[in-house]
């Protein structure tokens, strides 16, 4: 059985007040609180220490104040990508500054240093199964969070487990009844990881199409200030 099924069978899940989100939770380690919006904000650490997130409207991971590791972080997005992260002790006032180099799918795969070079490396299996390394409680891959503890990628809505390429519960977002589309509502990105992504557990979003809007946007946005000037 592979090792993140195994790992996955030791996660109790109870849901919450509104009787739809699952909530896993190590038998003696985490506990885990979200806000209003499903957004985990807060990570308890075998009862003593825990570990605070702040997002961004959009669901992007903007801060985090983590009692386990003894330090802060704030990562700086540039038109939506990763482009850096600043990281400080809780204790002291050594700072460090990493910029991140990240995929089509947002994965940051390289970090460098001020003076460019590099100190990290990241590689993923097509369904974002992290090979190089242990996950590190930071963005992954696409961007979302990847659990230490639970060896889960925590995509805001769901839980995913990127070694058997699935989520841990169904999709909110019902099959279509015509084109049968989603029928398998635990699967991830229409089973098609290289095209498709899920920006938070309830949808997938084509790459190409993002591309497309964001270049749309661009040259309105040049046309605006052609027209201004």
């Amino acid at each position: 059985m592979p090792r993140s099924v195994l790992a996955t069978a030791h996660l109790r899940r109870r849901r919450d007040g509104r009787g739809s989100r699952h909530r896993p939770r190590r038998a003696g380690g985490q506990d885990y609180r979200y806000d209003a919006q499903g957004r985990r904000v807060r990570s308890d650490v075998g009862g003593a220490q825990r570990r605070y997130s702040l997002y961004a409207q959009d669901g992007r991971l903007l801060w985090q104040r983590d009692e386990v590791a003894g330090t802060r972080s704030v990562n700086v997005y540039l038109s939506g990508s990763l482009v850096a992260e600043y990281r400080r002790p809780l204790s002291g006032t050594t700072a460090s500054l990493g910029f991140l180099h990240t995929d089509p799918l947002g994965s940051p795969i390289a970090k460098t240093d001020a003076a460019g070079a590099v100190v990290e490396t990241s590689e993923y299996e097509p369904y974002g199964l992290l090979l190089n390394r242990a996950n590190d409680d930071r963005p992954g891959y696409t961007g979302h969070v990847m659990d230490s503890a639970t060896g889960l990628t925590y995509m805001q809505q769901r839980y995913y487990d990127s070694q058997i390429g699935w989520f841990l519960s169904v999709d909110p977002v019902t099959a279509d009844t015509v084109t049968g589309w989603n029928f398998n509502r635990y699967n991830y990105a229409a089973n098609n990881p290289y095209k498709f992504k899920d920006p938070d557990g309830r949808c997938i979003w084509c790459i190409a199409e993002i591309i497309v809007r964001s270049a749309i946007v661009s040259m309105i946005v040049d046309v605006m200030v052609q027209k201004k000037n």
